[in-house]
């Protein structure tokens, strides 16, 4: 897993080094103690990693196909009527 840490002094400066990690594809990691976005005094620190795609390619795309005509009567959800 490829780590950035953020490191400054100035409020503005942590949020222009964010934003152009963002842009460039990295992420916070909330699940971590150690990246955690954190201010100690002054000082603002975070570690990023870099997001994963969520799908790697076009094969691992799932399709169904959908019959236009269906035949089968769905049926009513509850209790059963008594007959």
């Amino acid at each position: 897993m490829e780590i950035k840490r953020i490191e400054t002094y100035s409020l503005y400066e942590f949020c222009k080094a964010v934003q152009e990690a963002v842009v460039e594809g990295w992420r916070f990691d909330f699940d971590s103690n150690d990246l955690f976005p954190t201010a100690f005094g002054t000082m603002l620190v975070a570690g990023m990693v870099k997001a994963e795609p969520k799908i790697k390619s076009p094969t691992e795309l799932v399709t169904e196909k959908v019959d236009q005509n269906p035949t089968e009567v769905q049926s009513k959800r509850g209790r059963p009527s008594k007959e």
